[in-house]
């Protein structure tokens, strides 16, 4: 009696985990997509982390968001031509405990 009682239970559980998992399909989808980014960064692994003068731009905004002057470049000026939004996630990312 106790098994039936266990089985009715789950039944509803093991019907919601279905409906999550995955298909076949959007599995090999997502593998295919991190074979892609791991083959890009291998490709890339020799000349290490490149820091242009876009990255840090935006890493000088992100320090100022952090420190409370707002959306300003390195050299003072407002942050008019670039999108807020990589800058306010790197500041949001850090949450003020990594330069």
């Amino acid at each position: 009696m106790r098994q039936a009682a266990a089985r009715a239970w789950l039944e509803p559980a093991r019907r919601f985990a279905r409906r999550l998992a995955p298909a076949p399909f959007t599995l090999l989808l997502i593998g295919i997509g991190c074979l892609g980014a791991a083959l890009a960064l291998a490709r890339q692994s020799p000349f290490g982390a490149v820091l242009r003068h876009d990255s840090l731009g935006y890493l000088a905004v992100a320090s100022n968001l952090l420190s409370g002057e707002g959306l300003l470049r390195w050299n003072g000026g407002a942050l008019t031509v670039w999108p807020p939004a990589y800058p306010g996630l790197l500041a949001i990312g850090t949450l003020g405990l990594a330069d």
